[in-house]
């Protein structure tokens, strides 16, 4: 096998660039490395860092240069973001971290943070190494928006495999936040909760009643018959009213749950309860839940 035919997938995995140390592990004496060089078929990224010359220039080719000019950098705040489709930022400069008390100088890097990084919060995605989403959602608390923090929650538990208890702990352990940016995100993760992962729409609902200044709900409330049977569980529920909404989508509440669903309403009328049904459209600012919802609580709690 040729040296050409040996680095060729590494490059490839490595976004088309490759440390210089690489190049020389798969057979390419120096003098041949600076003749690619001079040639014009490799051309130097960084000190160290080599990449196939020609190649359209992208954000992860960019974001490499740096992970392979300092072996202990990972691609953090922003970049990470970036990588793990939190946040919209391909950066050609990205943000890194690097072990505390090292050098901040590293060829390709943007911002450069001086942060303590379990290995746990560390990953490896599309041939980057990036902090874990958990972590990378407690460092993101840092420079967006309040606005932004509880969406990018959300979308870190329901569609990238976080957890609650993940971000809390990679909370805990990131002392570069403020206690105001610490409570924000806690206060995100706080809505999941007793919640699905895959039920983002009961967490607004639930983000959404609070800021209206509904009393507290019970999540995932049992509705009980008078024999003592659970018959069914709304997704939120005032015992004390016998009254609970229900978030509903498309996938479990379709054309093919209509008969089951009309048995399981059956049952639960049966027992005193009401419940509201509730779907996206009606946390719009233009919808009328929130006096519904107001107005069925004064009338059973009266």
């Amino acid at each position: 096998m040729t040296a050409d035919a040996r680095l060729a997938p590494l490059a490839a995995r490595q976004h088309g660039a490759f440390t210089v140390a690489q190049a020389g592990a798969a057979g390419f004496s120096r003098a041949q490395i600076e003749h690619r060089v001079r040639m014009g078929t490799w051309t130097r990224l960084a000190r160290g860092v080599l990449g196939i010359a020609g190649l359209p220039p992208t954000w992860r080719r960019s974001a490499i240069v740096p992970l392979l000019a300092r072996p202990a950098a990972v691609l953090a705040e922003r970049s990470a973001g970036q990588v793990h489709e939190l946040v919209d930022a391909p950066l050609l400069r990205p943000s890194i971290a690097v072990p505390a008390g090292s050098s901040t100088r590293v060829p390709g890097a943007g911002i450069v943070h001086r942060w303590t990084i379990d290995p746990t919060e560390v990953t490896t995605k599309d041939g980057l190494r990036v902090t874990s989403v958990a972590r990378t959602v407690a460092d993101l608390a840092g420079v967006l928006p309040r606005s932004r923090i509880a969406p990018t929650v959300d979308t870190a538990i329901h569609g990238r495999g976080a957890t609650p208890v993940g971000i809390d702990l990679a909370i805990a352990s990131s002392s570069h936040l403020t206690a105001a940016e610490r409570d924000a995100v806690l206060a995100a993760t706080a809505a999941w909760q007793g919640i699905r992962p895959g039920s983002p729409g009961e967490v607004r609902l639930l983000r959404q009643l609070a800021e209206w200044g509904i009393p507290d709900p019970v999540k995932q409330v049992p509705i009980v018959d008078g024999a003592g049977e659970t018959v069914a569980r709304a997704d939120v529920g005032w015992p004390a009213a016998r009254f609970g909404l229900e978030y509903d989508t498309d996938d479990h509440h379709g054309p093919r749950r209509w008969a089951s669903d009309e048995a399981r309403h059956r049952a639960i009328a049966a027992t005193g309860w009401a419940i509201l049904h509730v779907a996206g459209r009606d946390l719009l600012p233009s919808a009328d839940l929130r006096r519904r919802v107001e107005r069925h609580l004064g009338r059973r709690t009266a």
